[in-house]
C-alpha cells in the first residue's frame, strides 16, 4: 500500500476512517472532484499537500494558476542554477507492505548537506504574523537566519516564565493547525529521506509566497518578477523533533487499517473539522443523522458551546460533546441553556415556524435610501502570484461586474448594465472607467450584499488609478449595505440613540436561513430558489469559468461568457428582490 503524507494525516482523523476508505476503494463509488480545486482554495496549509497527487491538480493550463508554473518561477528566479524540479519520488519501505513516498520540488546540493525544498501556494504572513509573549513583551517567533532563511526561535525558559511560547510552538508543529501540517508534511518527507540519505545532512526549506510582495513595471515597461515574489523558511528544527512522532503515527495507522471497523464513533471538532478546508472526505456520512436543516450546528456563536446558566461558573457543553450525546437538533438543547439573545431568537423562529421582522429598526436603516438605487456586484479571481501591476498575491483581482438600476419602487422597470474582461489581459482600467460612466455622481445609495467586499475593491481601485481616486471616493461614500439592513448595523444604530442591547439585536430572520445571512439563504427564505438550476452558482465557480475562457471557442465560448453574465446579473437582481420583499414586509 502506497502513503503520502495526506494518506497518514486522513487515517489518523478516526479508525472508521481506513474502513470507508477501503470499502469506496472496492465499489469505487465516491468521487473526490479535486480537478477543480483552485489555489485560492489552499490557502492557510489546507491543501498544502495535493502535490502528492497529480491527478487531484488544478487540469486547467492557465498560467499563474497551476502547481507546476508556481515551481518553475520559483526556479527561475530563486534558484537559476539549481536542477529541474524533481519528477520521480521517495519511498520507503515500512513494515514491509506499506510504501512510504514523498516528493521534494528541488533537492539543492551544498557539499554535504542538502537542502529539500518544498513551494506552498499559501503566504508567509501566516508564520511572520505569529508572536509569542515574555514577561508581558511581545516577541516574533520567526526571525531570519545568516542564510536569509527565516527560522523559528529556539528558547529555554523556565517554569517561572510568563509566556504562551511553547503553545505558539505546538502551532507550527501540530497536524491540527494549518500552520503545522506544512511542517508534519516535512516530517514525514525527513522519515523517508533519512533512509535515501543517511550520510547526508538535511535541511527543509519551504518557499510560501510574500504577502506583501507588490508587482511593479520594470524601466522597460515590462512585468517581471524578483525573488521577493518568494519568502524562505527553514523547518530542519522542527522537522527533527517530529521524527518520534512520525512513527508513532505510522503505527497508530495501521492500527486503524487493521481494525476495519466502519461502525460510528464519536465526532472530533478538530479531526471532523466539517465545513473547513481541510475537512474529512466522509463528513456527509459521519454527520448524516445530523439534520441538514436547523442543527444544532446553525446555532449562532454553536462553536462556543451551551452554559446551563448565566452564573460565572455554570457548566458550559461543547457541541460536538452534545452531537455525540444525541443533541443534534437545534430544539434538542435546553432552553435554558440559550444564554445569548440571537439564539433565543433562533429557537422561537424555528419552534413557531415565524418570521422575525424588527420593523422599527429596519425602517430606521430604510430612510437612508432614495430613487434611482444600483445594485453593483464586483466578481474576481483570487490569483496566488500577481497578475497585474500593483496587485499581490491572491489580491482579489475583478474581472466583471453587473449592476442594476432601480429608477422607482417599482421592481418591473430595471436598466441593467455590465463589464466582463473576456480574455487574460489586463482590463481593470477599462472595467472602471465603464463603472464610472454606469454609476453617475449623486447623492442615491449603491447596494452591495457584505459591504467591506466592494469597499475593499475600490479602496484598491484607487490605489491602481488615482486619477479616478475622486470618484471612486464618491461611489464608496454611497454604499449601502443590504446585508446589514437585515443583521445590524451597531455604529448607525447607536448613533440613533439605540441601547447597545437594541442596536445588536439581528433585524430579520427566517428558519430557512438555517443559521446564515448568505444572499442565497435569504433568497430561500423568501421561497426562491434562482441559483439552483444555473451552470455558474457561486463565486469560486465563476472564476473557474472565467479562467476556462482562454481556452474556449465559438459556441462553447458564447455559452461560458453567457453562464458568466447570468450569474452576476442573478446577484443584483436577487438583491433587488430581497429589498422588495422586506420592503412589503414592513409596509
Amino acid at each position: 500500500m502506497i502513503v503520502t503524507s495526506i494518506d497518514l494525516l486522513n487515517h489518523l482523523r478516526c479508525r472508521r476512517y481506513s474502513a470507508l476508505h477501503s470499502k469506496e476503494r472496492e465499489v469505487e463509488y465516491f468521487d473526490i472532484d479535486f480537478v477543480t480545486e483552485a489555489f485560492s482554495l489552499e490557502l492557510e496549509g489546507k491543501a498544502c499537500l495535493q502535490d502528492e497527487f497529480p491527478e487531484r491538480r488544478n487540469a486547467l493550463n492557465v498560467p499563474i494558476h497551476s502547481s507546476r508554473n508556481l515551481k518553475n518561477l520559483f526556479q527561475k528566479i530563486v534558484l537559476p542554477n539549481s536542477p529541474s524540479m524533481l519528477e520521480t519520488p521517495f519511498e520507503r519501505t515500512f513494515e514491509n507492505e506499506f510504501q512510504l513516498r514523498t516528493k521534494p520540488d528541488f533537492i539543492v546540493s551544498k557539499g554535504e548537506t542538502l537542502e529539500l525544498i518544498k513551494i506552498h501556494a499559501s503566504t508567509d504572513n501566516h508564520y511572520l504574523s505569529m508572536h509569542y509573549t515574555l514577561n508581558k513583551h511581545k516577541i516574533d517567533l520567526f526571525e531570519k537566519n545568516e542564510e536569509g532563511y527565516y527560522s523559528p526561535k529556539v528558547e529555554v525558559l523556565s517554569e517561572a516564565a510568563n509566556t504562551n511560547y511553547y503553545e505558539k510552538m505546538k502551532r507550527c508543529m501540530s497536524r491540527h493547525y494549518d500552520t503545522g501540517r506544512i511542517v508534519y508534511d516535512l516530517a514525514f518527507q525527513e522519515f523517508i529521506m533519512k533512509s535515501v540519505f543517511p550520510s547526508k545532512t538535511r535541511k527543509y526549506i519551504v518557499g510560501l509566497l510574500n504577502h506583501d510582495f507588490s508587482l511593479q513595471k520594470k524601466e522597460t515597461g515590462e512585468i517581471e518578477y524578483d525573488k521577493s515574489l518568494f519568502v524562505l523558511f527553514d523547518f530542519t528544527s522542527l522537522v527533527m523533533k517530529l521524527q518520534d512522532k512520525i512513527q508513532a503515527d505510522l503505527y497508530r495507522m495501521i492500527n486503524h487499517i487493521e481494525l476495519n471497523d466502519d461502525s460510528r464513533c464519536l465526532l472530533v471538532k478538530n479531526e471532523c473539522l466539517k465545513g473547513e478546508q481541510f475537512s474529512c472526505e466522509y463528513t456527509d456520512f459521519c454527520f448524516s443523522h445530523v439534520p441538514e436543516n436547523n442543527s444544532i450546528l446553525s446555532y449562532f456563536f454553536s462553536h462556543l458551546g451551551f452554559k446551563e446558566g448565566t452564573h460565572r461558573n455554570d457548566k458550559v457543553h461543547e457541541t460536538y460533546d452534545l452531537l455525540n450525546e444525541g443533541m443534534v437538533d437545534m430544539l434538542d438543547v435546553p432552553i435554558s441553556w440559550l444564554q445569548r439573545e440571537k439564539n433565543l431568537m433562533q429557537r422561537y423562529c424555528v419552534e413557531n415556524d415565524y418570521t422575525y421582522v424588527n420593523k422599527k429598526k429596519i425602517k430606521a436603516y430604510l430612510n437612508q435610501i432614495s430613487y434611482p438605487l444600483y445594485f453593483l456586484d464586483f466578481e474576481s479571481y483570487p490569483s496566488p502570484i500577481p497578475r497585474f501591476e500593483f496587485e499581490k498575491p491572491y489580491s482579489q483581482s475583478v474581472f466583471q461586474y453587473s449592476i442594476h438600476i432601480e429608477l422607482s419602487s417599482n421592481i418591473n422597470k430595471l436598466i441593467h448594465k455590465e463589464f466582463l474582461a473576456t480574455d487574460y489581459t489586463d482590463q481593470r482600467k477599462n472595467l472602471v472607467k465603464q463603472l464610472l460612466d454606469d454609476i453617475p455622481v449623486g447623492n442615491s445609495k449603491i447596494v452591495v450584499y457584505n459591504m467591506s467586499f466592494e469597499q475593499q475593491r475600490l479602496q484598491e481601485f484607487k490605489t491602481f488609478f488615482p486619477e479616478y481616486a475622486e470618484r471612486l471616493d464618491e461611489i464608496q461614500s454611497r454604499l449601502f449595505d443590504l446585508m446589514k439592513l437585515l443583521k445590524n448595523d451597531l455604529r448607525y444604530f447607536a448613533d440613533l440613540g439605540y441601547s447597545k442591547e437594541e442596536a445588536e439585536t439581528y433585524n430579520f430572520y427566517h428558519p430557512m436561513q438555517n443559521g446564515s445571512y448568505s444572499i442565497k439563504k435569504i433568497l430561500k427564505a423568501f421561497g426562491i430558489d434562482s441559483y439552483e438550476k444555473m451552470r455558474v452558482q457561486n463565486g469560486i465557480m465563476a472564476y473557474k469559468m472565467y479562467l476556462e475562457l482562454g481556452h474556449l471557442k465559438n459556441a462553447e465560448l458564447k455559452e461560458a461568457i453567457f453562464d458568466l453574465k447570468t450569474y452576476c446579473w442573478q446577484d443584483t437582481y436577487s438583491m433587488v428582490v430581497i429589498l422588495d420583499k422586506i420592503q412589503r414586509l414592513i409596509r
